[in-house]
């Protein structure tokens, strides 16, 4: 080991640096005599900029030091993160559910109660006249609460093809429903009280025609709701589609506006 000078003794102390061209760290010792630094003759000087770059090799070296845990921690934390997910699957009750209901077709969420559509599902006796069932969370569970259908289903209503919820209120899409034509589609209005839920409303294209498919998307916020028609003839361009706002005043929904792209 070499050595610094301390009053008339030298005292020898390691020297390291982080050689650039590998991934390890080099030691050699460095001996520091009335002002002389060498590597291993204690007369010959280093230059300034030697000093320098040993140096920066070292702060080098506690940079990456100090980021290891940094870089370790990030690489770690999506799997604890994972270790603290409540993972639930949520399928209806037997009997209801059947092969080739498509349960999950669309979700909605709003605070506790998330609604999941089955727009296949023939509760009613006809065929794909479709349902949704609601669920409620209590705790890290959730407890299926209701099956909503429709008070006029009919077969391939498609009823639950799309959802959404807000508060005790809940619209359910049936785009293949022949209301105003075939095909025409329509959205009901579902409120709750406690765990009932009713239909309150059936909501449908002031101008709905034959294939419109009204209900076939849907969004849904305070008293304001929005319905996709895709294959409306909107803007007098077949099937180039539309959207319509539909605003609440107590239990009653009307029509407010029709969108089309400019």
């Amino acid at each position: 080991m070499n050595a610094v000078a301390k009053g008339n003794s030298i005292v020898k102390r390691p020297y390291y640096y982080l050689d650039k061209n590998a991934v390890n760290t080099k030691r050699f010792d460095t001996t520091v005599n009335r002002g002389r630094v060498s590597d291993d003759n204690p007369h010959t000087p280093r230059t300034k900029t030697q000093l320098v770059e040993g140096h920066i090799d070292l702060r080098m070296l506690l940079v990456m030091v100090i980021l290891l845990p940094v870089i370790l921690l990030g690489a770690v934390s999506p799997l604890a993160a994972q270790t603290n997910v409540d993972v639930v699957k949520l399928t209806a009750s037997t009997p209801n559910v059947s092969v080739g209901h498509h349960f999950g077709w669309s979700v909605a969420l709003d605070g506790d109660t998330a609604l999941i559509g089955a727009y296949l599902d023939d509760d009613v006796g006809q065929a794909n006249s479709g349902s949704v069932y609601v669920f409620t969370r209590s705790g890290t569970g959730w407890i299926q609460e209701a099956t909503l259908t429709a008070n006029d289903s009919a077969a391939n209503d498609n009823f639950g093809n799309s959802v959404a919820i807000f508060g005790d209120t809940a619209l359910v899409g049936a785009y293949l429903d022949d209301d105003v034509g075939s095909d025409s589609g329509s959205v009901y209005v579902f409120t709750r009280s406690g765990t009932n839920w009713s239909q309150q409303d059936k909501l449908t294209a002031g101008d709905g025609m034959n294939g419109d498919k009204f209900g076939k998307s849907l969004a849904f916020d305070g008293h304001t709701a929005l319905v996709g028609a895709f294959l409306d003839d909107g803007t007098d361009q077949a099937d180039s589609g539309s959207a319509y706002v539909f605003t609440r005043s107590g239990s009653s929904w009307i029509q407010q506006a029709k969108l089309t792209a400019q």
